[in-house]
C-alpha cells in the first residue's frame, strides 16, 4: 500500500484505554513498508495520533501527511508535544 486516506469522524472504541495502567500490554507496531502518503480528512484526532506515535507505527519511507491544520495542532498540543516528533522525522 502506498496511500492510505482515513475518512471518518468516528472515535475509536479503545478497550485497552479502560484497563489500568498496571496492566501490561503486548502491542505490536504497524510497519509501513511502501507507504508515501496518509491524508486524513474529517478523522478523528485518535487516529491520527496513533500514526504519529512510534510506538503504535513505524515508517520505512518519507510520508507525505495531508491533515488539517487544526487537527495537527491538538494532537501535538500546538507542535509543543513531545511524542508525535518520534515519527515526525519520516513526515513530511
Amino acid at each position: 500500500m502506498k496511500k492510505l486516506t482515513i475518512n471518518t469522524r468516528k472515535a475509536q472504541i479503545n478497550e485497552r484505554r479502560r484497563k489500568s495502567k498496571n496492566d501490561v500490554e503486548n502491542v505490536s507496531i504497524i510497519n509501513y513498508y511502501h507507504l508515501i502518503e496518509l491524508q486524513f480528512f474529517q478523522a478523528y484526532e485518535d487516529y491520527l495520533e496513533e500514526s504519529l506515535l512510534n510506538t503504535k507505527t513505524c515508517f520505512l519511507n518519507n510520508v507525505y501527511l495531508f491533515a488539517a491544520r487544526e487537527l495537527l495542532e491538538k494532537v501535538t498540543d500546538n507542535f509543543t508535544r513531545d511524542s508525535p516528533r518520534l515519527n515526525g522525522s519520516k513526515i513530511h
